[in-house]
């Protein structure tokens, strides 16, 4: 038997309403499908027990059976006299259908801060991690990353250690899975402790993640946020240099084959010289940004030069074939925009929003669009339009009661996470109402956002909206290191997330063991739609019927069905995820209808996906799980 610690420590997160149970370990035969259900809204909470597993879940990826693989690495693990951080027993895998955890057996290196793709055949590939922890390196601090390459085998809940290795360490890379299948990976800290501290290496990954079949040495483009830093007069370009760290780029794959990145750019420019990429001066970049007032809530600008932030701020896309030949998306101006542009380190979430395929061809339907969240509300942008830019919107949300118990009505969520769900909306959710700049562990847990929010996206943006989950709100403070992914059955697991030292002196834990399962209130409108989908390995351009199974005809339903990739997550971001909504093609009876799948990889890159169906209503079936391609 598993059972969960049931003293939780930290009853002013929980409250008295949170109950526990008693559940058995058992061997499941793959794959598993989880039966529809009745769902309803609100929380339930899971511990993890470290009778278990120590592992918390700092990286998350979906799994094809409906499971959540999770790992942390050696980022809560014991330093023993050599300084070595314990790693071992820091891998596990949640089951949703049962609310069981499972110990995995971990790689035989750290793969804390690594980056990850669920690809095409379901497996998950892990690229870099920590290979020591912080060491001083003149103007900046170095974290020495990894070379090493693992797949997590999901059939057999095994990883597998391959032979080759990156040319260059990764820690806090960024990845993401091309129209073929292959993994395109760039950016991270390397393992050399070198100015400017970031891994110019582009490296392209085959489909099944064992070799490497394009590596570009010291490649132009490092597609990362630009940390943030103090500055002075007297500091020379040299030591700005070195802050300037390619960590955890916002990368996603647009339908016209381009990766588009919505956080800012390591280096410019993109035309090599000679057959060798320049760097070029970097002082007509730097972007001053005003202080936050937290008198006033608002920022102003500082009387002298000191004391500022400085950050580049420029959005990027390029061809991973041809990664010299980039255009860039949107260039900040001298005085950054409300503060700043569009993401301007790693505790800003972004997200593609669901794409619009027509019926008959592989036409997006509208622009694609690019949404990111920050300073209590949302930015988007259409990569694709001329003159493309970031627009601030003020759009109104419901009012709430910050940590200092004023009303306000535009949130911050400091490393919260933007999760796609089935009805089209995005869940907004975790993270903590600090602004930027503003760091004070000690009350961090005082300062945790508990409403549940959706961005609803319009036909066009001026028709793009905000609401209020009415039932649930998330209980646990969710700060760094905490993620959110959405499950099979259409309901949203949050976890993780660092305490405040505050916090640690009193309960002795470095991360919030419950695991909280929000149950969106959409369920609350109305039956769900049953469906079964005819084949579950679908190949691209195939036209597949659907069937219904309860009730509800198609007159009830919405005229799309929507596919959701299996992604991984980390660090405020899920790299992968999409939405894709489909509509019906060609016949039509009350109970059976028929969707074609595009035949473009860029639009449906290989994989498997959450397919579900939405009432007229906006209920959402249960998912049902896809491979494509």
């Amino acid at each position: 038997m598993i059972a969960f610690d049931q003293n939780i420590g930290n009853k002013n997160f929980l409250g008295n309403a949170v109950r526990f149970g008693d559940y058995t370990q058992r061997v499941v035969q793959f794959p598993i499908v989880i039966p529809p259900r009745r769902l309803k809204p609100g929380n339930e909470t899971i511990i993890i027990s470290d009778a278990v597993t120590k592992a918390r879940p700092v990286h998350v990826a979906n799994l094809p059976n409906g499971d959540i693989l999770f790992f942390s690495g050696s980022i809560y693990g014991q330093e023993n006299e050599q300084h070595e951080f314990d790693r071992s027993d820091s891998v596990a895998i949640f089951r949703p259908a049962t609310n069981e955890i499972l110990p995995v057996e971990g790689p035989p290196f750290d793969i804390f801060c690594a980056g990850h793709s669920t690809l095409g055949n379901g497996n998950v590939v892990i690229m870099g991690g920590t290979l020591r922890r912080e060491e001083e390196h003149r103007d900046a601090h170095h974290w020495p990353g990894l070379q090493d390459v693992t797949v997590f085998d999901w059939r057999k809940s095994t990883f597998k250690t391959l032979s080759y290795a990156m040319r260059e360490g990764r820690w806090y890379p960024s990845s993401v899975v091309l129209g073929n299948g292959e993994v395109f990976i760039c950016d991270g800290h390397p393992t050399l402790a070198s100015i400017p501290h970031t891994n110019f290496d582009l490296e392209i990954l085959s489909a099944d993640g064992e070799q490497v079949v394009t590596s570009i040495e010291n490649g132009n483009v490092s597609m990362g946020s630009a940390d943030f830093t103090e500055y002075g007069p007297d500091e020379d370009l040299h030591s700005l240099r070195a802050e300037f760290q390619g960590l955890y780029p916002r990368m996603m794959l647009l339908p016209n084959g381009e990766i588009f990145s919505a956080s800012s750019l390591r280096s410019l420019p993109t035309i090599p010289e000679n057959g060798k990429v320049e760097e070029v001066n970097r002082e007509n970049m730097k972007i001053v940004a005003p202080e936050f007032n937290e008198e006033t809530d608002k920022y102003q600008n500082s009387p002298n030069v000191n004391g500022r932030r400085v950050f580049r701020d420029n959005s990027f896309a390029f061809r991973p074939n041809q990664p010299w030949i980039s255009r860039q998306i949107f260039e900040a101006t001298k005085e950054a925009p409300e503060a700043h542009g569009p993401i301007w380190g790693f505790d800003d979430p972004a997200v593609l929003l669901p794409l619009d395929v027509n019926s008959t061809s592989d036409e997006v339907r509208a622009q694609p669009r690019v949404m990111t969240f920050l300073n209590g509300r949302d930015c988007t942008i259409e990569p694709d339009s001329p003159n493309a830019t970031w627009v601030h919107a003020h759009r109104k949300r419901d009012i709430s009661i910050d940590f200092k118990g004023r009303k306000r009505n535009d949130r911050y969520r400091q490393y919260g996470n933007l999760v796609l769900l089935p009805d089209g909306s995005v869940m907004a959710v975790g993270g903590v109402d600090t602004p930027y700049l503003d760091g004070k562990p000690d009350v961090l847990e005082d300062r945790k956002v508990e409403e549940v929010e959706y961005f609803i996206p319009g036909a066009t943006p001026s028709q793009d909206y905000w609401r209020t989950d009415k039932e649930s709100r998330v209980l646990v403070p969710r700060h760094y290191h905490s993620t959110a992914i959405l499950l099979l059955d259409g309901r949203v697991m949050v976890g993780g997330g660092n305490v405040s030292d505050e916090y640690f002196k009193v309960h002795k834990e470095k991360s919030f063991r419950e695991i909280e399962i929000i149950t969106p209130d959409y369920y609350n409108n109305g039956s769900q739609p049953e469906f079964v989908v005819e084949g579950d390995t679908l190949s691209y351009g195939e036209v597949v019927p659907i069937r219904l199974l309860n009730d509800l005809s198609v007159v009830d339903l919405s005229t799309y069905t929507i596919l959701i990739r299996c992604a991984s997550f980390t660090h405020a971001f899920g790299y992968d995820q999409r939405a894709v909504r489909l509509y019906p093609h060609g016949s039509m009876t009350t109970s059976r209808y028929e969707i074609r799948i595009p035949r473009n990889g860029n639009i449906v890159p290989p994989g498997y996906y959450m397919w579900f169906i939405v009432s007229k209503k906006g209920v959402p079936s249960c998912g049902q799980m896809v491979k494509i391609g």
